[in-house]
Formats: C-alpha cells, structure tokens, sequence
C-alpha cells in the first residue's frame, strides 16, 4: 500500500507484527526492527534507522512508524 506524502511532511505508518504463529507480537523495541522503505521511482530499497521516538508500541501487536 503507498501513501503520498508532500515533501517536508512528517508521516505515520500504522504496522501489525505477528509472530509466526499468527499471535500479535508485542513488546519489541526500536531495536529488534529493521526498516526499509522504496519511494516510488527509485529502483532500490533504503533503511530506516528505528529509534525510541520514531517506532512506537501501540499495543496488542500495532506499532507506528514516524517517517
């Protein structure tokens, strides 16, 4: 799913994490996640360093991701 996003705009991307029994995952911090994202165009991935700000738990498996 994409999203647009104007240019200098802060954007949230709501994420599920399961484990692989398909239970929600709950209790991971910025740490244990890795992050890549594409925008539309660019023909590679790029990493998203996590931090404490930007990755938050929302609870019952939900997390935000701030780009």
């Amino acid at each position: 799913m994409g999203q647009i996003v104007t240019q200098n705009i802060s954007a949230d991307l709501l994420a599920v994490l399961t484990t692989t029994a398909g239970l929600p995952a709950t209790g991971r911090d910025f740490m244990s996640i890795q992050c890549q994202f594409r925008k539309d165009g660019d023909p590679s991935f790029n990493n998203k360093t996590m931090t404490a700000i930007n990755f938050v738990e929302l609870g019952s498996g939900f997390y935000r991701i701030t780009f």
